[in-house]
């Protein structure tokens, strides 16, 4: 395996801890705070992330399964933010590390060949596996850093 594909593979598996131990110094309040009515909340994007999880696996098994597979695009904004499906914070983050847990043990099972395949994906010039892995943790510190921001940032300096 390429020492790219690796790094990322260590990258990907360190995400769920990096975002736990963040999410561990934010009060309950702040968690639930809505800052701006087309924002979401840190809550929301935690349970945006554990969402998607699903998406992207399913991603990485078109490519374990299929010679030329086909990606259906996703646009969040259609999502409805479901806030009542976990009891907890915990709870959001421990579905999100299982699922990358899985998502990092079906990568494992991949051969070169599979590494080696070109998808179709209607928004992207290019689609292959190293891509989604690159999505994948781009995707993680995109909402790490929107929840830092959301965190953090007083309200005149909050980006929209």
């Amino acid at each position: 395996m390429k020492q790219n594909i690796t790094i990322l593979i260590q990258s990907l598996k360190d995400s769920p801890k990096i975002i736990s131990n963040y999410i561990s110094m934010i009060s309950e309040k702040d968690l639930n705070e809505k800052r701006k009515d087309n924002f979401w909340t840190i809550k929301e994007h935690l349970i945006h992330l554990d969402y998607v999880q699903d998406i992207l696996f399913q991603r990485i098994l078109k490519f374990k399964n299929e010679d030329n597979p086909k990606i259906v695009p996703y646009f969040p904004e259609n999502d409805k933010i479901e806030n009542n499906k976990f009891n907890s914070i915990n709870e959001i983050l421990n579905s999100y590390a299982n699922k990358r847990k899985k998502q990092i043990d079906l990568i494992n099972e991949l051969k070169e060949s599979d590494f080696n395949k070109e998808a179709f994906h209607d928004e992207f010039k290019k689609y292959n596996l190293e891509i989604i892995l690159n999505h994948i943790l781009y995707h993680d510190y995109w909402h790490m850093y929107r929840i830092e921001e959301l965190w953090l940032t007083k309200d005149n300096y909050l980006s929209e």
